[in-house]
């Protein structure tokens, strides 16, 4: 959700790290929203970047947190470690591959045991369950 984003933001630049919110064109009122809702604004380079210069912005960062999506893909591709959130999806069907190292955070809640692909489910549960703490423990543990 993106409160969850915006927490996870706050909490990662209150302990040092700077943020940046890409994505694409779509997702720049989303992003300035997430921004904002996290209290310590990160720089939003939504719908500022071309494919490659993301590419370059990733291979540059200590590592990406995404939903599986492209970003995540592009990423790992530039040997970036990547922390990666899925739901409707299975880390061991769809994870990015490459050079980065790839930490998959699932839980699986009963309706995703096999991968639904419902992008648009309603209630969204199985990303629900994704906590910030998940998150921070992979990044303290793993990343750091």
């Amino acid at each position: 959700p993106p409160s969850a984003f915006s927490e996870l933001i706050r909490r990662l630049m209150v302990n040092g790290w700077k943020v940046i919110v890409s994505g694409g064109p779509g997702d720049v009122a989303l992003a300035r929203q997430i921004a904002k809702d996290s209290t310590v604004e990160p720089m939003v380079w939504a719908g500022q970047t071309s494919l490659g210069e993301l590419a370059a912005l990733y291979q540059k960062a200590r590592f990406v947190i995404s939903n599986d999506s492209g970003p995540s893909h592009v990423a790992a591709s530039v040997g970036t470690d990547v922390i990666a959130l899925f739901g409707p999806t299975r880390p061991e069907v769809t994870a990015p591959r490459g050079r980065g190292n790839v930490h998959a955070i699932f839980k699986e809640i009963g309706c995703n045991k096999a991968p639904c692909y419902h992008l648009s489910c309603p209630s969204n549960v199985c990303m629900q369950e994704i906590t910030v703490s998940d998150v921070l423990q992979v990044i303290n543990r793993e990343v750091r």
